[in-house]
Parts: structure tokens; sequence; C-alpha cells
């Protein structure tokens, strides 16, 4: 089917959005609901994730062909995070961007606090998708900024629960709580132009 919407032309980053990122919710909303079981669901979402992997060269082709890269952005999960597909699709967005990108846990062996520890990470997108405490939250924001090698480190919330929580950033301690991921790109960019004359990696 989505070989089919390709050939139909179209675009890669419509089909990312508007068909794999709603079968995700609903896969998560089935398990929420108890109607799809473990396994199903890893199966489900192992085989959204094969289908992002193949998609990965066309939107990398239909972003930036030129420029300077933005930064590095760490695309990470709050902790004991089990669903981490939207994560991905935010990753291969600021990579489409021209972004270095580098994951975080649970996407990457790599500790997301060592990780702004040892490298100069311009903007850390943490994704959300259960209904943990605010606190928790908030708790990971302030470590994050304690550990950072940069300063000025700039951190998105964004997931499932961005929705709910959308009007909290300050309080979080976070800079934004994005809901859209074209959004979060083009702000990111904005965060990282103000704050790069300011910014010396050690």
């Amino acid at each position: 089917f989505v070989a089919e919407r390709l050939e139909a032309g179209v675009p890669a980053e419509s089909v990312v959005l508007d068909l794999l990122a709603p079968a995700a919710r609903e896969v998560g909303r089935r398990w929420e609901q108890d109607d799809c079981d473990f396994v199903t669901v890893t199966l489900a979402l192992g085989r959204l994730q094969r289908i992002l992997r193949t998609l990965s060269a066309r939107l990398a082709a239909s972003g930036p062909s030129v420029g300077p890269v933005p930064g590095v952005v760490c695309v990470s999960c709050l902790a004991d995070e089990q669903h981490t597909f939207g994560a991905s699709v935010c990753a291969e967005f600021f990579a489409r961007d021209g972004w270095q990108v580098v994951m975080g846990a649970p996407l990457s062996r790599a500790d997301t606090i060592d990780l702004v520890r040892r490298a100069h990470i311009d903007v850390v997108a943490l994704s959300v998708s259960r209904s943990p405490s605010l606190a928790a939250v908030g708790r990971m924001v302030s470590r994050l900024r304690r550990a950072s090698k940069n300063r000025h480190l700039t951190i998105f919330i964004g997931g499932p629960m961005a929705p709910y929580i959308s009007d909290l950033p300050g309080r979080l301690g976070a800079d934004a709580v994005i809901t859209d991921l074209s959004e979060a790109v083009r702000l990111a960019r904005v965060y990282a132009a103000d704050r790069a004359p300011r910014q010396r990696p050690l």
C-alpha cells in the first residue's frame, strides 16, 4: 500500500505523517485498551519501523540540498519508554533538514545525560509517550540542563503526551512543547540561529 502511494506521487513526508504516524497511534491506543497483546504490538511497530527505514532516503532527498549543518540534535525518550516510533520519525525529520542527529536512550545504548555531558549538543528533542507525573518530566529536563556541556542547550518536549502539556514548557523547564514535527524543525533552526553567537564548544 505504501509503495502504491509513493508511485501515485504522494510525498514521503505525507506518507510518514498522514499514514505511519496515525497507524502508530492506533497501535498504541489498542495496546492501552488491551485490544492487542504484546506480540501483536511488537510486530506492528517493528513493521512500521522497517517501512520508515525504507523511506529514509526519500525523506533525505526532499530536504535542503545545500547549506551548513544547523547543529546537533539528540533525540531521546523519557526513561522506561517502550513506544519509540514517534522519536524515530522525529530523528528522520531533523536529519532531512540537515541536522547531525544522535540517538539517546532507549533508542540507542547511549545514556542521554552522558551524551550532553560529553558532546556539544544544540537541541534535545525529548519524546514522552505515556502519562508520567509532570515531576518526572521536569526532573529529566533539569538533569539535562545541569549536565549539558552547552550552557545554551535547547530542550523540546514532544510525543503523544505533548498536546496535554502544551501550555507547560516553562513549568517543566523546557524551551517549548511541540505537537508538530515541521514546527519542531523550524523552531530548532530559530533557536540555533539565535544562540549560535554565544555558543563556543569547549
